[in-house]
């Protein structure tokens, strides 16, 4: 509820220009915002909710009771690590798939009415692998119309290039796939021979594996794909040679290490507040919200160093979990038992 408030409280004016009923508004933008505030949140919902709770008891001195009774802390934190676990098994399955279905709403308006710069745009100098041997070249796109000038295809044959097919303009014609190619000339460069053919003035149209959101896509998009997708839509990305497969990279392994820090962070709220210290229950809210503050601080942190080229995006994306997990077993060894 309060991240609903302050939303609307940023998005206020826009929510206004938009001239949407605020039954369309909750319909399509705030009703999909639940689960993902949520997805987002969990963890550090889990670390306040262990820290709070076991707090109590072990100001009412429940927890040196159940020492003394003959548990082991390890027995004590079994029930803490199975409740975690099917909250982070319900969180993995929303991650790769309810959240991303339920974003197709949030970010369909967000980009629509909310952030309409989002837009990210390929329009100067595009290489394109359409497949393993036929690439094309693009100097500049025009997303306004869907044309642009200086198009050029090439393809190849085991490793030699065999054909060209060059156009001064280019323009689709046909929803998704049908460009227009003006002022063209292709050779032919097969058996040694060349063939040259100009159409000065004149046009082709022809079938290519392009389309329009190949050069446009939202900022946004990794978000709105469910893992199967996203898998599928690295694969395309990765062959055609483009630049944004490693940010899906980072996204895809997101929604697995999510999960996963609620684990963590329950062993290190049990192993905080099972002690009873003079501070109490206070004190230990607030080492729980500096502990989640910083590992939110660390996931962007990694999450900016996996974009680079600088280490492999599986050790970045995980970068906090095992920041977090050494703790986690320190703190374990250290504990009162």
């Amino acid at each position: 509820m309060i991240a609903v408030v302050i939303d609307i409280g940023e998005q206020i004016e826009a929510l206004i220009e938009s001239e949407l009923s605020w039954t369309t508004i909750i319909r399509s933008y705030y009703i999909p915002f639940v689960p993902w505030i949520n997805g987002i949140l969990w963890p550090l919902y889990a670390l306040i909710s262990v820290i709070f709770f076991t707090s109590r008891l072990a100001a009412n001195s429940e927890i040196l009771a159940i020492f003394n009774a003959g548990v082991s802390f390890n027995r004590l934190l079994l029930p803490f690590l199975l409740s975690s676990a099917f909250l982070a098994t319900i969180l993995l399955g929303a991650n790769h798939y309810v959240i991303p279905k339920s974003n197709q709403s949030r970010l369909s308006f967000r980009n629509e009415y909310i952030s309409k710069k989002r837009r990210v745009v390929r329009n100067h100098n595009i290489h394109i692998f359409l497949n393993p041997n036929l690439k094309i070249y693009i100097n500049y796109y025009n997303k306004k119309d869907s044309s642009g000038r200086d198009f050029r295809l090439e393809q190849f044959d085991q490793g030699q290039l065999v054909s060209v097919l060059k156009a001064k303009e280019f323009k689709l014609q046909e929803v998704p796939n049908t460009w227009r190619l003006k002022n063209y000339q292709h050779l032919n460069l097969k058996e040694g021979s060349e063939d040259l053919q100009v159409g000065s003035q004149a046009y082709i149209d022809t079938t290519l594996d392009l389309e329009h959101a190949d050069f446009v896509r939202y900022a946004n998009e990794n978000d709105r794909l469910t893992t199967k997708e996203l898998l599928a839509y690295m694969a395309k990305e990765k062959e055609r040679g483009l630049g944004n497969a490693r940010s899906m990279a980072v996204a895809l392994h997101r929604r697995s290490s999510e999960p996963a820090s609620l684990l963590i962070l329950t062993i290190i709220g049990v192993a905080l507040s099972a002690r009873k210290t003079r501070g109490g229950l206070g004190l230990n809210i607030a080492l729980g919200l500096g502990l989640g503050s910083l590992y939110i601080i660390m996931t962007k942190f990694s999450d900016t160093i996996s974009l680079s080229q600088s280490i492999p995006v599986l050790t970045g994306v995980w970068m906090p979990n095992l920041f977090f997990g050494l703790v986690a077993l320190f703190l374990v060894i250290t504990a009162q038992k």
